[in-house]
């Protein structure tokens, strides 16, 4: 799957995100972090990641931490 560069930016800081705090960060962090997107549009993102399969490596990395 080609993801977009907003897509990328969003998996990459999740990625390091839960490297660090061992945790997905919720969709306000996410916001935060990238100031010119909604919610909605950050939302529609994380679901792509999900509906592709991306994040689940992540979660299950996490739950192997914990």
């Amino acid at each position: 799957m080609q993801l977009t560069q907003r897509q990328q930016e969003i998996f990459t800081f999740i990625e390091s995100f839960s490297f660090k705090h061992l945790e997905i960060p919720s969709i306000e962090r996410i916001v935060h972090e990238f100031e010119g997107s909604s919610a909605s549009r950050i939302s529609r993102a994380m679901n792509s990641l999900c509906e592709n399969g991306l994040l689940f490596p992540i979660i299950n990395r996490i739950k192997e931490e914990q």
